[in-house]
């Protein structure tokens, strides 16, 4: 028992330390139906990725999780790529993108391979810095890639907007990259001040939902429960309650998230569904 506590602490204490409330979706588990197609929850996606199939979602056996393929099709006689992309509000100062990435090109001497682009806007939505990040070739196995990202003194971002694609030039349709677990380096550090004790979140465990109790009228907009193993799950807050019966058993990390998307509470919640 003593063993199994300290082994559930140790889980938790790594999710406080690398929880990424930046990329909500950072290993692209949750995805919805738009125009007859998947596509992943919090991301946008071209027309040509939604028409034909060419953004997947894929399993990733050795990780136990889903990534995002994005592919290649033959339009108007010649190849075009695709691309997924997302914007967010940030509460801190974000550092290095990393993420884990795998390119499949059918030849490997054209240019193909996998791009990514980031734009960071101030609090007036005015143009800030914005960093790129280029891999090509054919990569057989998971490689890990970082997207240095720096800020000079008195820039503080506050919004961002991330692209990625795969491009192809002078390719064949069907090539393709995969790319999972999207993350800042370092989790977003800057919580409004707040004492905790005005929030309560009942009943713990649970077996259906979660109520809150907001004293400070902070405007609880949604949580977001975090898996030991990482998942996250976002659920929006209505009538100061969130129906969690969808999830499996287990201890989840709840982070409380206000209409600025800025984190007001972390709290350990037992569901016994």
């Amino acid at each position: 028992m003593k063993k199994t506590l300290l082994l559930l602490t140790v889980i938790f204490n790594t999710i406080l330390s690398f929880a990424q409330p930046l990329i909500t979706n950072s290993s692209f588990e949750d995805w919805a139906t738009r125009y007859t197609k998947l596509a992943p929850i919090g991301w946008q996606c071209d027309s040509v990725g939604l028409v034909t199939n060419s953004v997947k979602k894929v399993s990733i056996p050795s990780v136990g999780s889903y990534a995002i393929q994005i592919g290649t099709i033959s339009y108007a006689g010649g190849v075009i790529s695709s691309y997924i992309s997302r914007e967010d509000s940030i509460t801190s100062t974000p550092g290095n993108l990393t993420f884990d990435y795998k390119i499949y090109n059918n030849i490997t001497s054209q240019f193909n391979g996998l791009y990514l682009e980031i734009y960071f806007k101030d609090s007036k939505k005015k143009d800030l810095r914005d960093f790129n990040w280029t891999s090509s070739g054919n990569n057989s196995t998971y490689s890990a890639g970082n997207m240095a990202i720096s800020f000079n003194t008195g820039q503080i971002p506050k919004y961002y907007t991330l692209r990625i694609s795969y491009f192809n030039v002078g390719g064949v349709a069907g090539e393709y990259a995969i790319i999972d677990n999207l993350k800042f380096s370092k989790p977003g550090s800057v919580m409004k001040t707040l004492n905790n004790s005005l929030i309560s979140v009942y009943p713990n465990p649970t077996n259906g939902s979660l109520n809150f109790t907001d004293k400070a009228k902070d405007k609880l907009a949604k949580v977001r429960l975090i898996s030991a193993t990482g998942q996250n799950f976002e659920f929006p807050v209505t009538n100061s309650s969130i129906n969690i019966s969808r999830l499996s058993k287990g201890i989840y990390l709840a982070e409380l998230i206000d209409t600025d998307n800025q984190i007001l509470k972390r709290e350990k919640v037992s569901v016994l569904n």
